[in-house]
């Protein structure tokens, strides 16, 4: 498994599989980006389409809405709430994805 890089303000990462929803689980596990982010506001973009939903939950996201989570493999997952992200985007295994601090965060 390729691990994320960080570089400068971004952390890089892979798409590593879509699961049976669609959902696009990632190499993004929830000790690097803790460590990355340190409680600082981020902002995702996958394959240049920039997730604008953070959430804990899916319950949290707004139906048919892009939103990243942290999945039950604590991996950063990009879903679509009520949807199917992978079909939805066109999107599979392999694509970057990059979390980046919000210059406007704390």
């Amino acid at each position: 498994v390729p691990e994320p890089r960080v570089t400068g303000g971004q952390l890089s990462g892979i798409v590593l599989r879509v699961d049976r929803f669609g959902n696009l689980v990632t190499n993004i596990d929830r000790r690097g980006f803790d460590a990355f982010a340190a409680r600082r506001a981020t902002e995702v973009e996958v394959a240049g389409h920039r997730v604008a939903q953070l959430v804990d939950t899916y319950a949290e996201a707004e139906s048919g809405a892009a939103c990243a989570l942290f999945g039950s493999s604590d991996h950063r997952e990009i879903a679509l709430a009520g949807g199917n992200a992978a079909e939805c985007f066109g999107l599979a295994r392999g694509v970057a994805v990059v979390v980046r601090l919000r210059p406007d965060g704390p």
